[in-house]
């Protein structure tokens, strides 16, 4: 973990939008709308509003990077909107191709100092390759991983793994850098004749990076991964990060494919549930172990712990007569347990201090931290429910499915008579709605500057909005698609 150390707080102050779009790449927030919707299901419908919120209000063109966030959790994002593109029901793998192209052609191929945060670049370009078709991003990949091998691995220390940082001096070897590099080199392996490579180059790096991980002794006997080793080269017991549980999940999964199996899935199995019930709350919320304190790296952890968690499952072979079947039911709970808690509990219903930020730290609520990492975290726990095609449970949340982007109107363009209120949650929201009789529908809008509109579409009249409401007056009489506005979803009073 580091502090951001590349953007000033000028730089910062350059791109923040204040209730408009700013420094948005023309048409990237809006593309594909309509296409979106259709047939979109309610958590897609999410998805995509969060993923523009994000892009419209937080993404800097002219630097190609989200800077409210540190520099390698950019990279994330970027993985996490590749994958995002790919679970979509309608394929629209263009959907942020303006982002992925303005991102390549405005940072380097070698970011930032260290090696964990080169890696999270390298991991993302290998997926937008894989969404895309574009050759380009893979050759990127390859550089970076050329570059991790020529000065990140090394067998001085402690006998192999990858360098944390450029540390001559105090050589740190922890369990995130040599994860990164697991993934990275299996899920490159398919790819090793594109990129001019022998057709076992990177199957034996991760052979050879996972055999040193699992005889390191960071995985303690609670099956959870510590943060690194000592001087000792020994588990230094450090805090137990819910990434750290991740990043290798899907890379052992793909070691197994390639390799014939060794053993590594299972290993991955049986981190991934000791942390889905050691680092969770008791509402079943995963939780970072530093809670309510959690600085701004440590704020999206859990959030990539739940993509890679959702990468794995979508990988593994089900009919292989291992247990992979009950373990993929048990997280696909899991999975759901926290989507229906980060939709009830997490919103926030004005997160202005730090633009557009809908969703808080704590998944089970109440929203009291609201970051750009903390909203990133949330996309990333959505997608993993989409990679897989689960849905929340819609009898245990307190707002209606969404029907879709924008404005709720009726098949003519028309919207009705509605009440509405600024600064509530969307949980608050779908109960106003829910306990007016009259109500069709509601629609939720988050500005870029972090302000929160609700607005219930209802038959009644001014007399039947709740004190301190406001009415307006509408023409028609019914609900049936959102129009496409930004940063608003509407959603429907279920049949």
């Amino acid at each position: 973990m580091r502090s951001t150390r590349w953007a000033s707080p000028g730089a910062i102050a350059t791109f923040l939008c204040v209730g408009m779009v700013a420094h948005v790449v023309v048409g990237v927030a809006g593309v594909n709308r309509a296409q979106a919707e259709t047939g979109a299901s309610d958590l897609e419908v999410r998805a995509v509003n969060l993923a523009d919120g994000l892009i419209q209000c937080q993404y800097n063109t002219s630097q190609g990077i989200f800077p409210t966030e540190d520099l390698w959790q950019s990279g994330n994002t970027l993985d996490t909107l590749a994958a995002l593109s790919l679970a979509l029901r309608n394929h629209s793998r263009d959907r942020y191709g303006d982002i992925f192209a303005n991102t390549f052609a405005r940072t380097a191929a070698v970011l930032d100092k260290c090696f964990d945060d080169h890696q999270w670049w390298l991991n993302a370009w290998i997926r937008i390759y894989e969404v895309t078709g574009h050759r380009t991003y893979l050759d990127r990949a390859a550089i970076i991983h050329d570059y991790v091998v020529a000065h990140g691995w090394e067998t001085d220390t402690c006998g192999g793994g990858v360098l944390w940082c450029p540390a001559p001096t105090n050589p740190y070897k922890n369990a995130i850098t040599t994860e990164l590099f697991i993934t990275a080199s299996a899920r490159l392996q398919p790819y090793a004749a594109l990129v001019n490579r022998s057709s076992t180059y990177y199957l034996d790096w991760a052979l050879n990076a996972w055999r040193w991980f699992v005889q390191s002794g960071m995985i303690d006997a609670n099956h959870l991964v510590n943060d690194g080793l000592d001087g000792n080269c020994q588990n230094n017991n450090g805090t137990t990060w819910t990434y750290n549980q991740g990043c290798f999940l899907d890379g052992a999964v793909y070691i197994d494919r390639f390799a014939n199996s060794t053993g590594a899935t299972a290993v991955a199995r049986a981190v991934a549930m000791a942390a889905s019930t050691n680092l969770a709350s008791a509402a079943g919320a995963l939780t970072e172990p530093c809670g309510a304190s959690c600085d701004g790296d440590q704020q999206i952890f859990k959030g990539v712990f739940a993509r890679r968690l959702g990468y794995m499952l979508d990988a593994l072979p089900l009919d292989d007569g291992s247990d992979n079947e009950a373990f993929r039911a048990t997280m696909q709970l899991f999975l759901q347990r926290n989507v229906n808690l980060l939709l009830d509990r997490a919103s926030c219903s004005n997160s202005s201090d730090n633009g557009f930020a809908p969703y808080g730290l704590a998944w089970d609520g109440p929203c009291t931290v609201a970051t750009m990492a903390t909203s990133s975290a949330a996309l990333d726990l959505l997608t993993a429910l989409l990679a897989n095609g689960i849905e929340p449970d819609a009898a245990g949340r307190v707002t209606w499915p969404a029907l879709g982007l924008g404005i709720c109107v009726d098949a003519s363009g028309a919207t009705m008579p509605s009440c509405s209120i600024d600064n509530v949650t969307e949980a608050d929201c779908g109960q106003a709605a829910a306990a007016d009789p009259l109500a069709v529908a509601y629609e939720y809008h988050t500005s870029c500057a972090g302000k929160t509109t609700c607005v219930v579409r209802t038959k009644g009249t001014a007399n039947s909005c709740p004190h301190g409401w406001s009415f307006k007056q509408g023409s028609a009489s019914s609900v049936s698609r959102g129009d496409g506005s930004p940063l608003a979803i509407c959603a429907l009073r279920p049949a």
